[in-house]
Formats: structure tokens, sequence, C-alpha cells
């Protein structure tokens, strides 16, 4: 399986499949200007934890359940989802909102 993403206008939603990775370099090379990062858990324990860049980077935001962070002013980074960083009851159920300008 792998993670289920689709993009719009302004956002990019993201529902993990719990072991791959996402890394918003392949199609934002240039990066992006993130003023929003949005976490819907599928259980209260739930934990995502967004990194900058690549798997090593800087944790940007860190939710344990649902959650919402916003840089009003935007903030230029490459979002990176590392599938270990993060626990799911359901991830499946779960779902991750990015927003950009």
């Amino acid at each position: 399986m792998a993670n289920t993403i689709t993009y719009g206008p302004g956002i990019i939603n993201i529902v993990p499949d719990g072991i791959t990775d996402y890394d918003s370099k392949t199609d934002f090379p240039g990066g992006l200007k993130v003023v929003g990062i949005k976490f819907f858990a599928s259980a209260s324990t739930d934990i995502l934890a967004l990194r900058d860049g690549k798997a090593a980077g800087e944790i940007m935001t860190k939710f344990t359940g649902t959650g919402k962070d916003v840089t009003p002013h935007g903030r230029w980074c490459f979002p990176y989802l590392k599938a270990a960083d993060c626990t799911f009851g359901t991830a499946v159920n779960a779902m991750i909102m990015i927003e950009y300008i």
C-alpha cells in the first residue's frame, strides 16, 4: 500500500499508510510556502511529526491527537513525512493537510 495524496489549489492532503515516507520535493522541487498544517488523527494517541527537507531534517511540527499549526506569513520549506516518526491507530483513518501559498 502507499500514501494517498491529493492536490488542490493551495493544499496537499495526505492519507498515510503508516509505512511510506512522503517527500514534497518530488512534486515541489522549489519548496513550498507553508501557511498551515492540520492533522486529523485516527485516535487521540496518534502522533504526527513533520520534518523539513529530509528524513533527518528538523521537526517543523509535532502533534499528539488532532491539531493545527498556523504560520500567518508562511514558511518556505520542504515538508517531509517520515513514517517511522509517526504512530497512527488506523493510518488510513488519519489525514494530514498542508496548506501553502
